[in-house]
């Protein structure tokens, strides 16, 4: 090989070898840049908690949850910043003390009042805590609202936290970490709970006693009575990492033969006030319409108002939900009863729902929040069977289109088959129903 042919020969492998190289620096530099857009993308959460954790952050796309979460981010940023701007718009008009009412409500359906060991703290003579109360919702803006007048209520105390569930559902959160304020502020303002959220409001502040007793001086007797009391906390609620028998061998405890003694639980025995009753309702109650096609009756529609409150089934809460019944008797009489999976229920049907019960919520319209579409859907089916207009096939394909218009009411079986249905229950020519199912 002559000179000028190796020369040649080298000159194409360098030339080769830059175009390479080039290749391989525009790539980094596209890997560095989708990085770092991820990044500022994944790190823009609310209080500067990222919601979402993943593997990886590089040259992943947007999936539908983190879209969700971040236009559902994005909204209730704007929202916060009106509300900062002029609180007396979303907060003027509410009655202080109502409005705790309807908090203590909300909290005895959807609130929780807990204690964390911390990682790492457990050993004789050092026990440190991490305290939480917690209030959640489904997002919306209505959620968010009450939110914020609750963090504004409280003198700015809490942060907001997002999560997303596996059906990509935003779930917002209002959350207090901090003991002093949780012991100063929240817990005397949880005054008319029941049953095992009165029993933590009550125990909570021992448990810190406790705490500082043993922090200045260690007694095996009372860091048995301070764990025990922690796990009654929440007895059903989330699985500890711990069972209690192992949490107490880490601190070199074993379980006594005769279980420590717990202070006496003092129930609330005051009949409930109708705005808690409302908070209640928005976290475990019920509002809506069902319909009906029994095969005895073919092929005839029946449509039916409905109204309840549910818990699940303990001597606390058929003695909480008796009160409610009876704060409730100058308005309308409720059925109590319990149904196979072990919920009991406070409810209401048929035309009674739309002459007692849709009136009184309407009168606490400003404290229906997310639960608008409920009433208002469940109002505009009432008026058609208050004017009777549900006999007749025009008014029954009113209600049907309603509904399925709906992204409130559930859908068991399809627009048409209703449709269907009305259609031979009415030939051409046929006159009203009477004696219908209200």
């Amino acid at each position: 090989m002559t000179l000028s042919t190796r020369l040649k020969a080298v000159l194409e492998y360098s030339f080769v070898l830059a175009l390479y190289n080039a290749s391989l620096l525009l790539s980094g530099l596209t890997f560095i840049l989708a990085c770092y857009i991820n990044f500022l993308r994944f790190f823009s959460g609310v209080g500067g908690e990222p919601p979402i954790i993943t593997n990886s952050l590089c040259l992943e796309e947007e999936n539908d949850s983190e879209q969700i979460l971040r236009e559902a981010k994005r909204e209730f940023e704007d929202l916060k910043e009106k509300f900062l701007l002029d609180p007396s718009k979303y907060s003027g008009e509410l009655n202080p003390n109502s409005f705790k009412s309807l908090i203590n409500g909300i909290f005895q359906s959807e609130g929780l009042l807990s204690i964390y060991f911390q990682a790492k703290s457990l050993s004789k003579g050092k026990i440190s805590l991490q305290s939480r109360f917690v209030i959640g919702q489904n997002y919306s803006v209505e959620a968010a609202i009450l939110f914020l007048q609750l963090h504004q209520f409280f003198g700015g105390i809490g942060s907001f936290v997002f999560e997303v569930s596996d059906n990509n559902t935003i779930h917002l959160k209002f959350k207090v970490n901090d003991s002093k304020a949780i012991l100063t502020v929240i817990l005397p303002y949880l005054d008319e709970v029941y049953s095992q959220k009165a029993w933590c409001v009550q125990i909570f502040p021992l448990i810190h006693q406790l705490t500082a007793e043993l922090s200045n001086k260690w007694e095996p007797l009372k860091a048995i009575q301070l764990i025990n009391l922690i796990y009654s906390l929440n007895p059903e609620g989330n699985t500890r990492k711990f069972s209690l028998v192992e949490q107490l061998k880490e601190l070199g405890l074993s379980l006594p033969s005769l279980a420590p003694t717990l202070p006496a639980f003092k129930e609330n025995m005051k009949e409930p006030s109708i705005p808690f009753i409302i908070g209640f309702f928005l976290g475990d109650g019920s509002l809506g319409v069902t319909l009906d096609d029994p095969k005895a009756r073919y092929p005839m529609v029946y449509v039916k108002l409905f109204f309840n409150l549910a818990q699940k089934t303990s001597p606390e809460s058929l003695h909480m939900f008796s009160l409610f019944a009876q704060a409730l008797s100058p308005f309308f009489s409720l059925k109590l009863s319990s149904n196979s999976e072990g919920m009991t229920l406070l409810s209401l049907s048929g035309r009674k729902v739309a002459e007692q019960v849709l009136p009184l919520l309407q009168n606490y319209q400003e404290f229906i929040y997310w639960k608008r579409p409920q009433l208002d859907l469940t109002s505009q089916v009432a008026q058609i069977i208050l004017n009777k207009e549900h006999l007749t096939k025009d008014g029954l394909t009113r209600i049907i289109s309603l509904l399925y218009n709906s992204p409130v009411h559930p859908h068991k079986k399809s627009f048409e088959h209703w449709l269907g249905l009305i259609e031979k229950a009415f030939p051409e020519g046929s006159k009203p129903r009477r004696g219908s199912k209200p």
